[in-house]
């Protein structure tokens, strides 16, 4: 599915085979299930791909003084690929909604750290940010294309894709961009919630209904309105 593949081309070719037998099977099996948790083993045997080729879960909690934090994992192709995903929508302090992808390819490992502005009142600050990014410039940036969202992405997020030899340093960036943000929600003042939820719904929203690479996955395989359960409920809060 082209949630495993934000960003990449050379995939191989059987990944775009199975997706047509995924998304048949996804639609007539989990259009009822229970969106908060669900193992996709059975879609696995429903389209004909042997179990345990793919498993895709989801978690969301309420995180006391902070707002939603949601958890998403997919593991493929007997291990070979998978992805972790996770979302920090803080509705409680006036902080950037965080969103973290980590996706394991064939000697390949891609890095995605993303701030988007959900701020009400605090001043959007992205240098530390980018410094950061910039001491890692020895690993491939992931060239993205023009969305929508651009517009309150921080150019400080970070897309980044490494070879053999370059985990240590991809996990190094990712310690300490994710402390950097971590050190942000420390400081961070207290706020509306109410209001600050408009701000990140409109995130949210714009998602469903413009789009986005992994959002795109989840509506060929759900439509818009089972989608949406899965981000309100979910993913986003």
């Amino acid at each position: 599915m082209n949630v495993f593949i934000k960003g990449d081309e050379d995939m191989p070719k059987i990944i775009e085979d199975v997706e047509n037998r995924i998304l048949r099977a996804a639609r007539e099996r989990l259009l009822g299930g229970d969106l908060s948790s669900f193992s996709a083993r059975g879609i696995a045997e429903d389209c004909g791909i042997a179990v345990g080729t793919m498993d895709f879960t989801t978690q969301g909690w309420k995180a006391e003084g902070l707002g939603q934090v949601s958890l998403m994992k997919a593991a493929g192709m007997g291990g070979a690929m998978g992805m972790t995903s996770l979302i920090v929508n803080p509705m409680e302090i006036d902080a950037p909604l965080f969103n973290l992808d980590i996706i394991a390819l064939p000697g390949k490992k891609m890095l995605y750290m993303e701030l988007y502005d959900t701020l009400l009142n605090a001043k959007r600050t992205e240098s530390i940010f980018a410094a950061i990014r910039d001491d890692f410039g020895d690993i491939m940036d992931v060239p993205g294309k023009p969305c929508w969202y651009d517009h309150i992405r921080y150019a400080a997020s970070v897309t980044k894709c490494a070879v053999a030899g370059q985990e240590g340093r991809l996990d190094e960036l990712m310690a300490r961009y994710g402390q950097e943000y971590i050190d942000l929600l420390k400081d961070a003042r207290l706020c509306d919630p109410a209001a600050k939820k408009v701000k990140a719904d409109a995130y949210r929203d714009g998602l469903l209904e413009h789009g986005g690479p992994a959002t795109d996955a989840f509506l060929k395989v759900w439509g818009k309105e089972r989608t949406g359960e899965l981000f309100s409920k979910v993913l986003f809060g």
